[in-house]
This record gives C-alpha cells, sequence and structure tokens, in this order.
C-alpha cells in the first residue's frame, strides 16, 4: 500500500510537471534537512526501490534550502521536496510548483533548557533559527505570538546555521 502510494505521488509529481523519466533518466530531488521525518516518505521509496521499479533513477541530496532553488533554477536539480522552500520562493516570484504535500503541519519544535519551565521564562533568552526568513524562523515566530511572546521585542532571534549545526 505505502510503495503504490509513495511512487504513484511521484510519478504524478513527473507527469504534471511535463517531464518524462525512462530508465537512463537521473532524477535530482533535494531536501534542506538530513534528519527529519518529513523526508520519511521519500527516502523510505528510494530504500525499498519503488522509483526504479517505475523507471525513475531517483537520486536524493540534502542541500540548504536557498541554494536548493538556485540548482533547480540552473538546471542542476529536478525537484525540491522543501515544501516551506518551494512556498517562500513563489512568494519572492520564482517560477516554482508545488504538486503535493506529504504532511498537514509542519515538524518543528520549540525546544528549551529544562530550567525553563513556561513561556514567560523565554523571555530575554535567545532562540535559534537556521536563518531569517526560513521556515525554523517563521515557524519560530508563529509559536512564540501563540505562547503570548512578541518575537521582535521579548527574545533574540540568532540565525545559527542548518539543523545539524543547531
Amino acid at each position: 500500500m505505502i510503495r503504490t502510494v509513495v511512487a504513484s505521488a511521484f510519478c504524478l509529481l513527473l507527469l504534471g510537471l511535463g517531464r518524462t523519466a525512462d530508465a537512463q533518466d537521473r532524477v535530482m530531488v533535494s531536501h534542506s534537512v538530513r534528519g527529519s521525518l518529513s523526508i520519511g516518505p521519500l527516502l523510505y521509496g528510494i530504500h525499498k526501490g519503488f522509483y526504479k521499479e517505475e523507471g525513475i533513477d531517483l537520486l536524493y541530496v540534502s542541500i540548504r534550502a536557498d541554494l536548493g532553488i538556485k540548482a533547480m533554477l540552473a538546471g542542476e536539480l529536478d525537484y525540491i521536496y522543501s515544501a516551506g522552500t518551494a512556498i517562500r520562493a513563489a512568494v519572492q516570484g520564482v517560477p516554482v510548483k508545488a504538486i503535493s504535500f506529504d504532511f498537514t503541519k509542519v515538524f518543528h519544535s520549540l525546544m528549551a533548557r529544562s530550567e525553563i519551565s513556561s513561556a514567560a521564562a523565554l523571555k530575554g533568552k535567545k532562540i535559534a533559527v537556521s536563518s531569517f526568513g526560513a521556515s525554523t524562523d517563521v515557524s519560530a515566530r508563529v509559536a512564540l505570538r501563540a505562547l503570548g511572546l512578541d518575537p521582535n521585542k521579548d527574545v533574540t532571534i540568532l540565525a545559527l546555521g542548518e539543523d545539524m549545526i543547531r
């Protein structure tokens, strides 16, 4: 069941963008994180060989979101798997198409040291995100507002780089 859904979704993605993939074509797709639940279906399909069975030689690469957009525009990358990246790029006028999203919510969590036991205790603290304007930044600001904090006044948001660094 999962195999059929994953393979079908990716085949529809290829057909929807007008790209024909035969057994000789290598299709490159990127995501901005290496260790995330959001890439589970993609990696599962690659690992199980579902794409190869459908004639797609799918290669997954993990690169920074901003570089993924640039690589796609330069023709070095066929698709990006980062929904937040695609949405931000589209808002800025980059010609991208979003075909499908695997999840209904983002998988971002606001985590703190054990001595911070409430939202109020975050006042005056520093919050790390990957980069300003990235999904982690937008999600952190939304979460802080939902907790009753002003992300521009109550905390200091720092851009520290990719997930493995943070």
